[in-house]
């Protein structure tokens, strides 16, 4: 029910516009009975009782119809499906069974074999682990000779010579004093060799040094050399020292002490 107003919806059992306040005339009562003209309520009562009427023939015709749609149904059973193409499942032939068969059991050897080569696999790769062979390490290379340490301070065909730890390589250079004991060696050939060691002391004010030098001959000695005999070679050759001042060579004698002197040894 909408306001004749304003238009605005009312609710039920509304006396006046929620929305514009004009009052809702009441609702109109139903007709009663008596108020109908009696040629409408004949009518009615005619068109009631046609409808009942004909409600028993609807129900009729459709039991007929539903028999007949039934009975076709029964008719094409019967008749024309038998006629068809059967759809029935027939057995198979031997020769089709047996193929099936055999591709079957082909299957299962191909899995059979599948399931054994894997458990074959971690016992294969152990073997082929096994069977590899550690590769050889390569030889250490000779140090070059920049890095070859010699075994004796002098070395030649007849002897070598090891002088103290404390003594320096002079390499032409002179003593100072507090600094270390230098040594020289010089080879002067045809079996000539000489040796030179030196100290430096400051004494009130003044440098003094401590020489010690001697000659080796191999092979022999000139006359008035001063030279003694020291000893013979593997190869026979006789090896004669001279000392120009005592202190260079160890002779074995007891003043001396091999830690504070060169020794030689004959090869």
């Amino acid at each position: 029910m909408f306001c004749g107003e304003c238009g605005h919806e009312l609710p039920e059992g509304a006396r006046y516009c929620g929305e514009c306040g004009t009052p809702v005339p009441p609702a109109p009562a139903p007709p009663t009975p008596a108020s109908v003209p009696a040629h409408e309520r004949a009518a009615d009562a005619a068109g009631g009782t046609a409808a009942t009427r004909s409600a028993p023939r609807l129900a009729v015709i459709a039991a007929v119809a539903a028999v007949a749609i039934c009975a076709a149904g029964i008719a094409y059973a019967l008749i024309v499906a038998p006629a068809g193409p059967s759809t029935a499942l027939e057995p198979a032939p031997e020769a089709a069974r047996d193929a099936l068969g055999e591709a079957e059991g082909d299957e299962e050897v191909e899995d059979q074999a599948s399931d054994d080569e894997g458990e074959d696999a971690p016992e294969a790769e152990s073997e082929q682990v096994d069977a590899v062979v550690p590769a050889e390490e390569p030889e250490p290379e000779p140090p070059a000779e920049s890095q070859v340490v010699p075994a004796h301070d002098f070395e030649c065909a007849y002897f070598y010579l090891d002088v103290p730890s404390d003594w320096v390589s002079s390499g032409g250079e002179s003593p100072v004093p507090g600094g270390p004991t230098l040594w020289s060696a010089e080879d002067r050939g045809g079996g000539e060799y000489y040796f030179v060691q030196s100290t430096a002391f400051s004494v009130g004010g003044y440098v003094e040094y401590e020489t010690g030098a001697c000659t080796v001959l191999v092979g022999g000695s000139g006359p008035g050399s001063g030279a003694v005999f020291f000893g013979t070679t593997s190869g026979g050759e006789s090896v004669y020292v001279a000392e120009a001042s005592a202190g260079f060579l160890y002779h074995g004698y007891d003043f001396q002490d091999p830690s504070e002197c060169a020794v030689m040894t004959l090869t």
